[in-house]
């Protein structure tokens, strides 16, 4: 009788034992989890700034380089109506002089 219940509390050691062992090795388990999930989520927002600041700049550029463009195509605009009124403006001079001067 006393060789059963040293083997019942035998086993009844060995599975507080292994209950023990097995909620230890869950924790850390859960540790090891929430480690790797963390720097996982560290490296997955590092790796979406990069991204962004990658689209950002090619939307900078690109602003910049239609800029530009549209500065030259005014710069031209301009310089070929200064072009013209240089080329009218003896004329337009004379036509209001003359207007003027028929009116008085």
């Amino acid at each position: 009788m006393d060789n059963i219940i040293n083997k019942i509390v035998s086993l009844d050691q060995r599975a507080w034992e292994i209950k023990n062992s097995t909620d230890q090795k869950l924790k850390e388990n859960e540790q090891s989890i929430k480690e790797t999930l963390s720097k996982m989520e560290k490296e997955a927002v590092q790796q979406a700034r990069e991204i962004g600041k990658e689209k950002y700049d090619q939307c900078i550029k690109k602003g910049q380089e239609q800029e530009k463009y549209i500065s030259e195509d005014t710069d031209a605009v301009c310089k070929r109506l200064d072009e013209r009124f240089s080329q009218i403006h003896s004329v337009l001079v004379e036509e209001v002089f003359s207007q003027i001067m028929d009116l008085g």
